[in-house]
């Protein structure tokens, strides 16, 4: 039985945000959990099929990196330790999406981002038009943290908050006619690009400078995307 079911369909939600936590794609042993990825990718698969566009935030660089590094902790003992797994663990991670989604008939990209890339404006358009882009050729972005660069002080902290993130530049890049931008400061996000709006549980989008564009966030718009996660991820 397919983990999307209403209100995650096609009909309800053209662009889906699915976020895969370490603890569903990762084992105890450090290993991927290959059976279980391959039933999600084959549910994946038949989204796809039926129209709807996909982007995957996934987690699990730092627990596949440093199982291969020997590294102690899950890799967490220290920044540099966390920094050098989840440069290790990336490569394995696309891997596996690429290979699985590729047995699927599907196109995987890898997106690599920062919270700085979703918080300055120009960087911001760019990855969402990056996005926007890949879904539109139908191809499967996997999207994670970029965490070999990233420190405390300029991480999401977990992979819920960039589903969210992504969820907004994924809305805002679903058509020109509801697009968002943010050059100006003290204006509340716009509702129709808030991703946690579709997931309870998921942060409030961020206050900082939205400013609409006309019909953006319009609560009579059509819904332009979801955020899904499997049952038991983190």
């Amino acid at each position: 039985m397919s983990v999307f079911a209403p209100p995650f369909s096609g009909a309800a939600c053209p662009r889906l945000i699915v976020k895969v936590g370490s603890s569903l794609l990762v084992a105890a042993d450090g290993t991927v959990r290959r059976d279980w990825l391959t039933s999600l990718v084959a549910d994946l698969a038949d989204r796809v099929r039926a129209g709807q566009e996909i982007a995957i935030v996934s987690s699990g660089a730092i627990a596949l990196g440093a199982r291969r590094l020997k590294l102690p902790k899950g890799g967490r003992a220290s920044l540099e330790d966390a920094q050098a797994a989840a440069a290790t663990g990336q490569i394995a991670l696309s891997q596996v999406w690429a290979e699985l989604l590729g047995a699927e008939g599907l196109t995987a990209a890898q997106m690599l981002v920062t919270l700085d890339d979703l918080e300055d404006r120009r960087r911001y358009l760019n990855a969402s038009a990056t996005l926007g882009r890949l879904l539109s050729l139908g191809v499967v972005p996997v999207i994670n943290e970029n965490d070999s660069v990233a420190t405390a002080e300029i991480r999401f902290g977990d992979n819920d908050r960039l589903a969210a993130r992504v969820a907004q530049a994924a809305a805002c890049a679903r058509s020109s006619g509801h697009r968002c931008h943010r050059p100006a400061r003290g204006n509340p996000a716009p509702a129709g690009c808030a991703g946690g709006a579709a997931r309870p549980g998921f942060p409030p989008p961020p206050d900082r400078g939205w400013r609409r564009k006309p019909g953006c966030g319009r609560t009579s718009a059509p819904p332009l995307r979801c955020c899904a996660s499997p049952s038991g991820s983190t």
